[in-house]
């Protein structure tokens, strides 16, 4: 039997982040982190077992756009995660079919999620989410960079604003930080 309960994400810290680190695989400290630096807005439900274990989670944070005026609230999903052993008794589904009805009432518009993996459009795409538009990563070596010609050179000391909007690569590329690439 479990018990979906909503837990305060500093508190079961410890918890959650031994679950995080066994489904995903993650630092502690990187989790640990992500736990103190959305603790004053991160909500978490999550699914116990009758000793208290936490076997399941879901991690929202409160996310709006702005459409002219009006602004949306919805909440962003993150971290969705179920210990392997405890997997196909549709506890993350409950989970989220709990949230999905709370959000509602508490007049959310949107709920929104970026799947780590493919497969994982299916499982959401049942609880009523659907694809708006999908990412494409790839990083670049230095030789695929040169091939593409660009008008600055990567190695150019001016800014990556100034690159990105003065180079083949705005009609193509969008420049990250890590010089990783997002294809549009």
């Amino acid at each position: 039997m479990y018990n979906a309960v909503m837990l305060n994400a500093v508190e079961s810290s410890v918890e959650l982040a031994n679950l995080w680190n066994r489904v995903f695989g993650d630092d502690l400290s990187y989790v640990y982190r992500f736990y103190h630096h959305f603790q004053d807005k991160l909500e978490v439900l999550a699914q116990t077992t009758e000793e208290g274990e936490v076997v399941c989670a879901t991690h929202f944070i409160p996310v709006g756009y702005r459409f002219f005026r009006r602004e949306h609230k919805g909440s962003y999903l993150y971290a969705a995660m179920t210990a392997p052993e405890h997997r196909g008794h549709n506890l993350m589904g409950d989970l989220l079919k709990r949230r999905i009805r709370q959000a509602y009432q508490n007049g959310e518009l949107f709920m929104c999620t970026l799947p780590a993996e493919p497969s994982l459009y299916d499982l959401y795409r049942r609880f009523g989410l659907e694809p708006t538009f999908s990412l494409h990563r790839a990083t670049l070596t230095r030789e695929r960079l040169t091939a593409m010609r660009l008008t600055l050179s990567f190695e150019s000391r001016v800014s990556p604003g100034y690159a990105y909007d003065n180079s083949y690569a705005r009609r193509e590329l969008t420049v990250v930080k890590d010089r990783r690439f997002v294809e549009y």
